[in-house]
C-alpha cells in the first residue's frame, strides 16, 4: 500500500485527512493571516516523504514544532487540548520519531478518556510540521473574556521566549485586559514579563480580526519573533465561553 502523501496548505480542505487544526491554520493563510510555514503529515505517511517535505519546506537547521490536527480537533464542540501529543524544537533527525509519537497519541488513555466523558469521537491526528517562531514573546489571547463572556473585552496572556509553559498552565504569565477601542483595562499576572503596550494592543487586534473572519470568539496562540514580527500559530473557537453579561 503506497505511503499517505504530505499536505501543504494549499491543497488542504475541510473534511479531509488534515483535521481541524490544520484546516483553520490553511483557511488563515488564505485569508492573508501571518502564519509560519508547514505542512501535514497524515497517518502512514511514509519516512522518506517526511524527509523530503522537511527538506523542501525548511532549512538543514530548521527548528521545527510537531503538533497534532484531529478531525474534530478544536472545533466549536470540542477542543482536545492537551490530548494528543506534541513536540517543540524538534530538528530533523528527530522528525521521523516524533511524528510517529503524535500519531501514536491518539491510542492514548487520555484522549479515550476525553473523548468518552464528552462523548466525542477520538481519531487518529495528523501531524502538522511548523516551522518555530525564535519567540520574544509568545502566548495565548481570548477575543472574549472567557470567565465572564464579556465580547467587549480582549484578553492577552504572554511569556518570554516559546508560550508552551503558558499553554500548559506550567506558568501563568503576564495578562493584559484590553477593551474593544484599544484601551489596556488592566494588567495582572507576572508583570515582570513586560508584554509591551503596543504588542498586547496588536496581539488583542489579531484575536478581533481571527473572530472576524471565523465568525465566532476565538482561543490564539501567537508568537512574535526577534524582529518584531507577529505570528498566529493557532486559532480555535472558545469551546467554554459564558453567554454574554446582560447589559
Amino acid at each position: 500500500m503506497p505511503a499517505t502523501a504530505i499536505l501543504l496548505p494549499s491543497a488542504i480542505r475541510p473534511g479531509g485527512p488534515a483535521g481541524g487544526k490544520a484546516e483553520a491554520l490553511a483557511d488563515l493563510i488564505r485569508a492573508g493571516f501571518r502564519v509560519p510555514p508547514f505542512f501535514v503529515a497524515p497517518e502512514g505517511s511514509g519516512e522518506e516523504s517526511l524527509l523530503a517535505a522537511f527538506d523542501e519546506q525548511f532549512a538543514a537547521d530548521a527548528r521545527v514544532a510537531c503538533r497534532s490536527s484531529a478531525r474534530g480537533e478544536d472545533s466549536s464542540e470540542h477542543s482536545f487540548a492537551g490530548q494528543y501529543s506534541s513536540f517543540l524544537d524538534v530538528g530533523r533527525s528527530d522528525l521521523v520519531s516524533r511524528v510517529a509519537e503524535v500519531w501514536a497519541s491518539g491510542d492514548s488513555e487520555r484522549a479515550a478518556t476525553y473523548g468518552s466523558e464528552r462523548n466525542a469521537e477520538v481519531l487518529a491526528p495528523a501531524a502538522i510540521v511548523q516551522e518555530m517562531v525564535d519567540a520574544a514573546f509568545a502566548g495565548v489571547a481570548f477575543s472574549a473574556d472567557p470567565v465572564t463572556g464579556n465580547r467587549d473585552i480582549t484578553v492577552v496572556s504572554a511569556v518570554r521566549g516559546w508560550g508552551e509553559s503558558l499553554v500548559s498552565g506550567e506558568v501563568d504569565g503576564e495578562t493584559v485586559v484590553i477593551e474593544s477601542e484599544g484601551t489596556i483595562r488592566d494588567r495582572k499576572g507576572d508583570v515582570s514579563v513586560g508584554l509591551p503596550d503596543d504588542l498586547a494592543c496588536d496581539v488583542a487586534d489579531l484575536a478581533r480580526r481571527a473572530e472576524t473572519h471565523f465568525g465566532s470568539p476565538q482561543d490564539i496562540e501567537w508568537a512574535t519573533g526577534r524582529d518584531g514580527t507577529l505570528h498566529l500559530l493557532q486559532s480555535r473557537p472558545i469551546t467554554t465561553l459564558p453567554p454574554a453579561p446582560v447589559a
